[in-house]
Order: structure tokens, then C-alpha cells, then sequence
């Protein structure tokens, strides 16, 4: 495939801001899981 408004490293930064925004809604969902689990499991946590 070819971009002609793209230059090779526009698109590394595209996919490396991709990842990065994947990267963070992971550590969101899993800061929001370990909230919940502490809540609902305070002991667990604290041990």
C-alpha cells in the first residue's frame, strides 16, 4: 500500500500513538478491576 500524504515516519508515529492509547485504556481497565476487587475484598489487599 502507499501513502502519498504520509512519510514513513508519520505513520510510526500514528501506530505509536495507537498503542500508546491502547496501552492506557488497558491500565484503566485494570486500575478499575483492582478497585472493584478491593472493595469488594479489602482483606485481600491488605494481606
Amino acid at each position: 500500500m502507499v501513502f502519498p500524504s504520509y512519510s514513513k515516519q508519520e505513520l510510526t508515529l500514528e501506530v505509536k500513538l495507537i498503542r500508546l492509547k491502547l496501552i492506557r485504556q488497558q491500565i484503566r481497565f485494570t486500575e478499575n478491576s483492582m478497585k472493584r476487587t478491593s472493595i469488594l475484598s479489602p482483606y485481600v489487599t491488605s494481606s
